[in-house]
């Protein structure tokens, strides 16, 4: 039977892939049940020169932590030696820290030994390779070798693995999640994505203010609903066919004008299938979502646009023909508002579908709303 306290010990270290900020307590815990000075997780860069990241600590000197980035890292000799330890491995350091050499070091008179760190015992939490650990350090009065520490640390190093690796993928998950937001927000135009049932997967903060401010969309007991009651069934309509083209009952392609209170002028929503690769990135799941772009026409969308011509080498003529596009659905109006011939606008347009790959208009605006990279702030 587990006992009771490592069983507690265990939830609280799985809790820290939600709550990060968790590990200073766990740490806490595991200094006071093995006698230990203080404790450390380390997260090493794997770059030679580059600091490595102090995840969290537990009665460790401000001042000694910041030594240890700014100097001390470079002369830690536990660093080669734990790199070469495999993942959950227990690694006492005793064989190192009683050599003359290492109690001659300057590592151990100007940094361990201040602080009474007579000697070390990690866990591996990376593996091979990786100085990713989490480190014990004792003082003279305690013995990282006697009976029940070792056993105590192996118990728990298998659980504090999993939980770190969680953490950190859970960390640079949601990094990639904010960092695509903010570089769609940015480029002016709101984003959601949709399951089938218009329930909102994700939404970035342009997205966001619009609903708040009633823009012509609103949020109603997790369903996406137009204001204008007529344009929710074309809403539900679009997704649907997104989601499953052979359940579509209205064609992809249509632009809806919302409605919205105040303005002359509605919001712009295009609804396009997202790619998968995208799709996962912003939502962490692999499956079928619709996107929801919407375009505010007061938003200057120049940036966005020379950007993607820049990539796609386009003429100001096609430049200009997209910026249409995005704006009406008419061929015939678009010819009108840039004075062209219906056949100069053919020409072109089939240029700019040629330089950017795409088959058909729904494409080529799919190409350009999922273009987070040009946008980044």
């Amino acid at each position: 039977m587990i006992d009771p306290l490592i069983e507690s010990l265990i939830r609280a270290i799985y809790d820290c892939v939600i709550d990060p900020s968790g590990w200073e307590e766990v740490l806490q815990c595991i200094v006071t049940q093995t006698h230990a000075v203080s404790a450390a997780m380390e997260a090493d860069s794997g770059i030679p020169g580059v600091k490595p990241k102090i995840v969290a600590t537990c009665d460790v000197d401000p001042f000694y932590t910041k030594a240890y980035r700014d100097y001390f890292y470079k002369l830690d000799p536990f660093v080669p030696f734990l790199q070469a330890e495999a993942p959950e491995q227990v690694c006492i350091g005793n064989f190192l820290t009683e050599t003359a050499l290492y109690r001659s070091s300057a590592f151990f008179n100007e940094f361990a030994k201040p602080q009474e760190w007579e000697a070390l015992i990690g866990i591996s939490l990376n593996g091979s390779g990786s100085a990713d650990v989490l480190a014990l350090m004792r003082n003279r009065k305690t013995d990282f070798t006697q009976a029940g520490i070792e056993r105590f640390l192996s118990i728990l190093a298998p659980h504090l693995r999993r939980a770190y690796d969680l953490s950190t993928l859970l960390v640079r998950t949601r990094q990639t999640t904010n960092l695509l937001g903010q570089a769609i927000a940015a480029a002016g135009f709101g984003t959601i994505l949709l399951n089938e049932k218009c329930r909102i997967i994700y939404a970035n903060q342009v997205a966001e203010d619009m609903l708040r401010q009633q823009k012509g969309l609103a949020f109603i007991r997790g369903q996406l609903v137009a204001e204008a009651s007529p344009l929710t069934a074309q809403l539900e309509a679009l997704v649907r066919a997104c989601v499953d083209p052979r359940a579509s009952t209205f064609p992809l392609g249509r632009i809806l004008k919302l409605p919205r209170r105040g303005s002359d002028q509605p919001i712009l929503a295009h609804v396009l299938p997202l790619q998968d690769k995208t799709a996962t990135m912003l939502t962490d799941k692999a499956q079928p979502v619709a996107a929801l772009f919407l375009i505010d026409p007061h938003q200057d969308l120049s940036v966005r646009l020379q950007s993607f011509a820049e990539t796609h080498a386009l003429t100001s003529a096609e430049i200009a023909i997209l910026g249409e596009i995005i704006q009406s659905e008419s061929l015939t109006i678009i010819a009108a508002k840039l004075s062209m011939s219906a056949s100069t606008l053919r020409t072109h347009l089939g240029r700019l579908m040629v330089k950017t790959g795409a088959g058909n208009r729904l494409a080529l605006l799919r190409s350009f709303f999922e273009m987070p990279s040009l946008a980044m702030p």
